[in-house]
């Protein structure tokens, strides 16, 4: 008897297992650049954030222009942190994309590399709400403060 007890003890306390969702792993070459030529506000503040695939983040505020200089380093990521960025990349499904609308079309001039293959393409947050939330995390990631609308 008590060796059923044992059992059924041991069976309660175990509960249900099941396999934990397997997710994407973010590729050894992931490098993601975002130029945001916005209208000045919020996610949209024009900033220039670059992701490297050692996990340097560089970043700058204000307009880009074909002469602008690569950004400055503003500190090197975790390995969480980049997984991070990944999976809100793949969110807003950026990472499978291939390149995409004509220049000039989008807030957001964007270069996305991994697994072997870069892409360039635009897009715009208004369009694509997937890609607030990634812009959003860069710029707190860089500490880069959200402008105050007048």
């Amino acid at each position: 008897m008590n060796r059923v007890a044992l059992v059924l003890l041991g069976v309660l306390l175990s509960g249900c297992r099941s396999a934990p969702r397997a997710t994407p792993r973010t590729p050894d070459d992931f490098s993601i650049s975002i130029s945001v030529a916005g209208d000045g506000t919020g996610e949209l503040a024009p900033a220039w954030y670059l992701v490297e695939a050692d996990g340097v983040l560089r970043a700058t505020t204000g307009v880009r222009s074909p002469r602008s200089a690569t950004p400055p380093p503003v500190r090197t990521l975790t390995r969480g942190q980049v997984d991070e960025l990944w999976e809100l990349a793949r969110a807003a499904g950026l990472a499978g994309r291939g390149a995409g609308t004509d220049p000039g079309t989008g807030a957001c001039e964007i270069e996305l590399a991994s697994n072997g293959r870069r892409r360039l393409f635009e897009d715009d947050p208004e369009v694509n709400p997937g890609l607030a939330p990634l812009v959003r995390r860069l710029r707190e990631l860089a500490w880069v403060s959200a402008p105050v609308a007048p």
